[in-house]
């Protein structure tokens, strides 16, 4: 009993310097808009056109969107920016998801043309990721920025990269074009936006979490520590 109690207490001071020396912050979330109250939520403006929450879902039909300002990411956040959408007809340059200095050519964030996904950044399209869009499909698309570099992910697997340096943006678009407010509406439905922001320390990785959306895990190495951990208390428990 006093190996087991020698081993616990090694584990546990080793477990707590590790914890310490890592943040394990994984992702802090900075806002959720899920559309559940069928009317436009509290914070947003309307953008463009008349947009519909039927269903608890906003329903984009090409012309209509809203913003959020002041956008909850900044410039410099290390940031995964994702939504459950649907959907339902591609035309040219349909935005899901941006962040954008007011409505300028001058952001970034995802959107579909020519029935392939794509990411933007500075005005420019960076990233064809040549993935065809399933119509009336729901998907998890997430647009994730860390240290400048940009990667799309589509249902928890990367499909995209890009290199280029980020925007100051004001406001956060869904479902329309910031920089041409005539024109450029997704179509279809969003279920579901969530914000977060991020680090990641010693190994940590961004990986696909059980309900589809992204998260932050640790290093494999401290996985398993924290997994003896639990096999220590476990014995112990049944000593």
């Amino acid at each position: 009993m006093k190996i087991i109690q020698s081993s616990m207490t090694a584990l546990a001071t080793g477990t707590a310097a590790l914890l310490a020396c890592s943040t394990y912050a994984g992702l802090t979330p900075v806002a959720t808009y899920d559309f559940e109250d069928n009317a436009i939520p509290a914070g947003f403006v309307v953008g463009v056109g008349s947009p519909s929450f039927a269903g608890g879902e906003f329903v984009g039909d090409g012309g209509s969107g809203i913003k959020i300002t002041p956008t909850p990411l900044t410039a410099t956040d290390n940031f995964i920016m994702e939504a459950r959408l649907t959907p339902s007809a591609v035309a040219t340059f349909d935005f899901a998801l941006g962040n954008s200095v007011g409505d300028t050519n001058d952001g970034y964030g995802i959107l579909l043309e020519g029935s392939t996904w794509k990411v933007i950044r500075m005005g420019q399209v960076v990233s064809n990721t040549g993935v065809p869009v399933a119509l009336n499909t729901e998907v998890n698309i997430a647009f994730v920025r860390q240290a400048g570099s940009s990667q799309l992910y589509l249902n928890g697997t990367p499909i995209g990269s890009a290199i280029g340096n980020a925007a100051a943006p004001t406001q956060f678009n869904i479902g329309y074009n910031p920089f041409d407010n005539a024109a450029g509406g997704f179509n279809g439905t969003i279920d579901e936006v969530r914000l977060s922001t991020f680090t990641l320390d010693n190994g940590e990785s961004i990986a696909v979490a059980g309900d589809g959306f992204l998260t932050v895990v640790p290093e494999p190495s401290s996985l398993a520590l924290l997994s003896l951990g639990g096999l220590f208390i476990a014995r112990r428990r049944r000593g």
